[in-house]
């Protein structure tokens, strides 16, 4: 009797602990700067080489790359931009592939998912459940001429900076904290 509701227990704690541990999947990511068919190889190269990255796709044509994240591996926006711009070009847009289990998105309240931070703009208060692509609004994440357009009013501190200290939504939060801005 006690061997059976260890392994019910055991069971139990399994099924919450993997339905609880969300992960990104997959993003796509348009890099800005191209020339030449090369540079393509050169942004593939440098994004191949991050642990959290299991594959990437190119179109050569687009400028653009769709992203495989590894099992289990988290996955760091700002890895990513980086890895673009120590390549020699930007990131002029990016989307990560979410699954969310019932979460609320509040405005004003940064949610925590697979240990990153992240703040749901233009939208009121949001349900999330299933797969959601989220596309990243911060500074380096999008066209110089798409962050004039939304970093307005007291949001432009906090896109250009990403860091608590400069987010109204990041009161009691650590000031160096890192908050990803994203909308739906």
């Amino acid at each position: 009797m006690i061997m059976m509701r260890n392994l019910v227990l055991f069971f139990l704690l399994t099924i919450s602990f993997l339905t609880a541990s969300a992960q990104f999947k997959s993003a796509f990511m348009r890099a800005e700067g191209f020339t030449c068919a090369l540079c393509s190889n050169v942004v593939y190269k440098a994004l191949e080489k991050l642990p959290f990255i299991d594959s990437v796709s190119p179109d050569v044509e687009h400028a653009s790359f769709l992203i495989h994240f590894r099992e289990g591996a988290q996955a760091d926006p700002d890895a990513i931009r980086k890895a673009v711009e120590v390549a020699g070009f930007s990131v002029g847009e990016l989307k990560m592939i979410a699954r969310f289990n019932n979460v609320v998105a509040s405005p004003g309240k940064p949610l925590e998912y697979e240990g990153i931070r992240i703040h749901f703009f233009g939208n009121g208060e949001t349900g999330l459940d299933g797969e959601r692509t989220l596309t990243f609004m911060d500074k380096g994440f999008v066209t110089l001429k798409e962050f004039k357009r939304t970093a307005t009013g007291d949001r432009a501190a906090c896109l250009q900076s990403g860091r608590a200290s400069r987010c109204p939504e990041g009161k009691g939060l650590d000031p160096n904290a890192r908050i990803y801005h994203v909308s739906l």
